[in-house]
């Protein structure tokens, strides 16, 4: 009956798979001779045998991941893809350039299709508070005036290092803190786009 369920198994998927399974049963004897038997395993020999159970059970997931990788039907070559950008004013101003003249010249000279902006909660909330918007209202309406339709980055974590973008009053916040001041920033932001149609998709955290 075990050859005919092999031969079964093996005609259903990878024989490599198939036959690895099989040193499963090394896992279970170790594991029924440890508590049923009570047989005594110490020191290297006990380290010994975890480690190659370790390696069987990793080696039983690359497997698989593959055998599932390869069942997966394959991407279509001419699917339609759509490419696009992400502008970051912060950096553009780090590298010594006017970030205005940058960004402009982005929109003009890649015709995008797409186009990311930042809303950075340092530059969104210079102060506990005190919301400014001036910058990224500039940047959306000109990606407006040409039809580029905007993903807007949102949160903590954004685009660009440092991934943690944390106005000073912040910094020196506990991390449970951080969280709770994030909300009025993340509020602010969503009612201010809120309607904006530029705006097509959100992305919440980088």
């Amino acid at each position: 009956v075990g050859s005919l369920m092999f031969a079964g198994a093996v005609s259903l998927a990878n024989p490599a798979l198939v036959d690895a399974t099989s040193n499963v049963q090394y896992i279970i004897l170790f594991f029924l001779a440890w508590i049923l038997a009570h047989e005594r395993f110490r020191g290297k020999v006990l380290i010994g045998k975890l480690a190659a159970a370790a390696l069987i059970a990793v080696g039983l997931g690359w497997l698989s991941l593959g055998a599932y990788a390869s069942s997966l039907p394959p991407v279509n070559p001419t699917r339609p893809i759509v490419w696009g950008v992400t502008f970051s004013q912060k950096f553009s101003q780090e590298l010594g350039l006017d970030w205005r003249e940058n960004f402009r010249a982005v929109l003009e000279d890649l015709h995008l299709a797409r186009l990311r902006l930042i809303a950075y909660w340092d530059k969104i909330e210079p102060e506990e508070g005190k919301f400014s918007f001036d910058d990224l209202d500039w940047q959306i309406a000109e990606a407006r005036s040409r039809g580029i339709p905007v993903v807007l980055a949102i949160g903590m974590k954004l685009p660009r290092w440092p991934e943690c973008h944390i106005p000073g009053w912040a910094a020196a916040l506990s991390p449970e803190e951080r969280e709770i001041a994030l909300r009025p920033y993340l509020a602010a932001v969503i009612r201010h786009y809120q309607n904006e149609k530029t705006i097509f998709m959100w992305q919440v955290e980088n």
